[in-house]
């Protein structure tokens, strides 16, 4: 239900119609810009180098509806100075997915933000985007870095003189201070909590400088302005909010026509229009009743113009709702036992969510903050890792401190936005080409070809402006590929080029800093063994194999291209020093000439009696290049045949990289290193393709290979199932089982158990 009220006494105007008029002019900006979101589910949150992230994750509106059709799913991962270490993309269907992040296995010890994020999310900032901290670990124990800063946050933004205002401290837990003015008398005092947040309360009083005095130390507050609107709002019970705003006697906000505005979700749930009269507070209250429990944005702002004079979030408190209960049996268990494991309506009756996340670890952390809350505030646009960590008891301090996105006023008022573009359904890579040798930008215009050497998938590119190019991916492809590329402008081809991908769109938040402390990770002592272990007894899970090795490494290539038209075994001729004669004398439909001192190698099509324009692309024991040089430079006695494709029809497969003809060559098995180094080839990264995560299946009394994994249990998408059972590994002591899901009721809700395992039954 939508409130429409009035505070006070209005003279003149219709509120009714100023509020309903703001209500349609929001819904309509929303309506062009709904706010989606990717959140994620990690298995765990302690990891070594190389490990693998498993995760889930659903890409929803702010209103927890699921995004229909296929989306990309951008990651990145950050390290403490900002600093992009590793990207991943993932495809996202129906608005749920589940994958896997692969660490590189040269990261550092430290803590890492692993960062969701979608092309249509550029309107954002950065800090919009879904993050979770990691930690890292390679030998000893790390934690958090505190920072011993003391930071200010106005309630609302304002600092005003003369009038009442709020100030939300931050600095290291549990600290005490005392708020003193410039003179030295101590005007009140303030504990920060056990995550350094804290507040105080007062009138600061124009032309004097206040600090917080703590542990010896002063620290200036900010200088408050001689005019502005301040609020104080204070939460009551199921949600209502009693709401203090003040200006100074004289204050020109007086003169001002504004509207209260209170919306959560996308959809505003109150508004109301104030006039001050002879007062300099006004004093009101929101009943909460309707509202969701979460994150809501209260906006002071002019009808008529959209200028906002304050944008103040809060956490709606309301009871934490309860979809399902989870039940385990038994509660001691030995190694390598089975766990029961039910999940039940809760009291009220509630659906159970449609699918479950169940997952299981050594990971015995007993969060301080709700799991449902902490994706609320997250569709929200706030920083999800900073939330898990610092807002403990107190969320609606926490979002004080925090720069969570406004509503643009002024251009809903005059509905001056543009339309978004479609979201992105394809991998889309950003690249720039530039000369090798002098860093210059490629002229506009300049076409690229590119070949994927694993996919054989041709594209052509345009550069854009300054050597910058889109590649949109019209096929899927998945893994690691390389790419061939070659550049032409106005006809002529461009040599020397080198092509880089660029970075995912930053500057990236950094993960928090840390310590090392004097004593042994026991996550990595347990990686240790388990490799070892993986390593010692590898000889019982490695594959039969077949003695022997593909005899044509250019048969992948030769099958897409129907056949070669002609192919030549060398040794079944006099074999001539140089490749340039053995071109001359031996084979057909090939030519060599020079060309302005350069060699040049030209195909003869079989269906015309005429040369191709260009030179023609090399397959060099399956090593695709345009490198005529390179190929010129074997020496015949090495190679086993020349094979040469010169039918149109064929050549068409790979597009503009194959027109001119293709040579493939067959050699004894040279060293190929020198062609890899000079070739014309940048490493480019597919979809990440999501593995199944499976147990490996042990007995009880079947320890011919001990079984030890950092995941006990990991089951994204469990459906229609109450009752299931976790195997558990030789993993001693405590065990968290989890199950997770998105209710009906648009909230995520989760449900833990621990069980502790030991070494016999007891």
């Amino acid at each position: 239900m939508r409130i429409l009220a009035i505070i006070l006494f209005v003279v003149g105007t219709s509120i009714a119609a100023h509020g309903q008029g703001l209500i349609e002019k929001y819904d309509q900006w929303k309506a062009n810009w709904p706010r989606v979101m990717p959140l994620a589910i990690l298995d765990r949150q302690n990891y070594t180098p190389g490990d693998s992230v498993f995760y889930k994750v659903y890409f929803l509106t702010e209103d927890f509806r699921k995004v229909e059709g296929r989306r990309v799913i951008h990651l990145t991962l950050v390290n403490h100075l900002g600093k992009a270490c590793a990207i991943s993309d993932a495809p996202v269907k129906d608005g749920v997915g589940h994958n896997q992040f692969v660490l590189p296995d040269t990261l550092g010890e430290g803590f890492y933000r692993l960062t969701f994020s979608h092309e249509w999310m550029d309107q954002y900032q950065p800090d919009e985007y879904y993050q979770e901290e990691i930690r890292v670990v390679t030998g000893h124990r790390i934690n958090r870095r505190v920072s011993d800063e003391i930071r200010f946050f106005p309630e609302g933004g304002s600092f005003v003189s003369g009038v009442l205002n709020r100030m939300v401290v931050t600095g290291p837990p549990d600290l005490h201070g005392e708020l003193q003015d410039d003179a030295g008398n101590t005007l009140t005092s303030v504990r920060l909590n056990g995550h350094g947040i804290g507040s105080i309360t007062f009138t600061p009083q124009p032309g004097k400088k206040y600090k917080l005095a703590f542990k010896g130390r002063k620290h200036d507050l900010p200088e408050p302005s001689a005019d502005g609107l301040t609020i104080l709002l204070n939460q009551g019970t199921n949600g209502t909010l009693r709401v203090l705003m003040s200006v100074p006697h004289e204050s020109a906000v007086k003169r001002e026509e504004l509207a209260v505005v209170l919306a959560s979700r996308g959809t505003i749930y109150y508004t109301s229009q104030v006039k001050w009269g002879s007062n300099d507070f006004i004093s009101f209250q929101i009943q909460g009743q309707d509202m969701p429990r979460g994150p809501a944005l209260l906006s002071v702002v002019n009808p008529q113009t959209g200028r906002t004079y304050l944008s103040r979030w809060t956490f709606i408190q309301k009871p934490l709702p309860t979809s399902f209960e989870m039940r385990t049996e038994p509660h001691e268990i030995s190694r390598r036992g089975a766990v029961g494991v039910t999940l039940t309506q809760a009291q009220d009756g509630s659906k159970l969510p449609e699918e479950f996340l169940i997952s299981a670890s050594q990971d015995d952390s007993d969060s301080t903050f709700s799991f449902g809350d902490k994706m609320l505030v997250a569709a929200a646009g706030f920083d999800a890792a900073s939330f898990a960590l610092d807002a403990g008891e107190a969320p609606d301090l926490w979002m004080l401190t925090q720069q969570g996105p406004l509503s643009p006023w002024e251009q809903i008022v005059r509905g001056s936005y543009s339309r978004p573009a479609p979201m992105n359904t394809l991998l889309h890579k950003m690249g720039r080409a530039v000369f090798a040798d002098t860093g210059k930008p490629l002229p506009d215009s300049s076409r690229l070809d590119v070949l994927l050497m694993r996919e054989l998938v041709n594209y052509e590119l345009i550069i854009v402006r300054d050597g910058a190019t889109e590649f949109p991916f019209l096929f899927d492809f998945w893994g690691k590929d390389e790419m061939l590329y070659k550049a032409e402008y106005r006809g002529e081809e461009l040599r020397n080029v080198s092509f880089n991908w660029l970075p995912n769109r930053g500057p990236w938040r950094p993960a928090s800093g840390h310590i090392v402390l004097d004593e042994e990770e026991p996550y990595v002592s347990y990686v240790g063994k388990l490799r070892r272990i993986q390593e010692s007894y590898s000889f019982y899970h490695q594959p039969d194999t077949v003695a022997g090795k593909t005899e044509n490494p250019n048969a992948l290539v030769e099958d897409e291209l129907m056949g070669a038209d002609v192919t030549i075994k060398i040794q079944d001729y006099l074999i001539f020093p140089t490749m340039e004669e053995t071109i001359r004398e031996i084979i057909p439909y090939l030519r060599h000439r020079k060309h302005k001192g350069v060699s040049v190698v030209r195909v003869v099509y079989s269906d015309h009696d005429n040369y191709t324009t260009g030179d023609p692309l090399y397959i060099i024991d399956g090593i695709i290049t345009t490198r005529t040089d390179f190929f010129l430079s074997l020496k015949p006695s090495d190679i086993l045949t020349i094979k040469i494709v010169t039918d149109q029809m064929k050549l068409r497969r790979f597009g503009t990289m194959s027109a001119n003809g293709v040579v493939l060559v067959h050699t004894k098995g040279i060293d190929l290193t020198p062609l890899k180094k000079i070739n014309s080839v940048v490493g480019v990264d597919g979809f990440s393709r999501a593995v199944e995560w499976r147990a490996p299946v042990q007995k009880q009394g079947d320890d011919r290979t001990p079984d030890f994994r950092s995941m006990i249990f990991w089951q994204p998408s469990l459906k229609g199932a109450v009752h299931f059972e976790v195997n558990l590994s030789d993993q001693l002591g405590p065990i968290r089982i989890r199950a997770t899901g998105l209710g009906t009721d648009g909230q995520f809700h989760q449900a833990s158990r621990r069980v502790e395992v030991k070494f016999r039954n007891p």
